[in-house]
């Protein structure tokens, strides 16, 4: 599990309007090994990297939100054997697949919501 942001960092942050990037910074440095592929490579990717990453019992959590509670809209991503499980915000699963595959389907993802 990533160290939480104390609330020194978090308000710091804030205060430069990038937790966002701050997260993101700090999963990519010490974030677990099984998700560090999918953070990599979703990294790389500006409309997942703008989104609030939240590490979950199951993977991880894309958001808009940067609190509590998530957006309603956010994209969840399963740890399975042999890759990432992709799931929409209805809980919908949207395919499996390894890191790079995974962002691919996360894209698609936010294209159909934003459609």
């Amino acid at each position: 599990m990533v160290p939480a942001l104390c609330h020194g960092e978090a308000a710091a942050t804030h205060g430069r309007g990038s937790i966002v990037e701050h997260a993101w910074r700090r999963y990519l440095e010490a974030g677990p090994q099984l998700l560090l592929p999918l953070l990599v490579a979703a990294g790389r990717e500006p409309r997942i990297r703008s989104l609030m990453p939240y590490q979950t019992t199951r993977g991880m959590l894309f958001h808009r939100t940067v609190g509590y509670p998530p957006s309603a809209d956010n994209i969840s991503v399963v740890v399975v054997d042999g890759g990432y499980r992709v799931e929409d915000w209805n809980g919908a699963d949207l395919g499996t697949a390894d890191a790079d595959g995974a962002v691919a389907l996360m894209l698609d993802a936010l294209r159909a919501r934003s459609a």
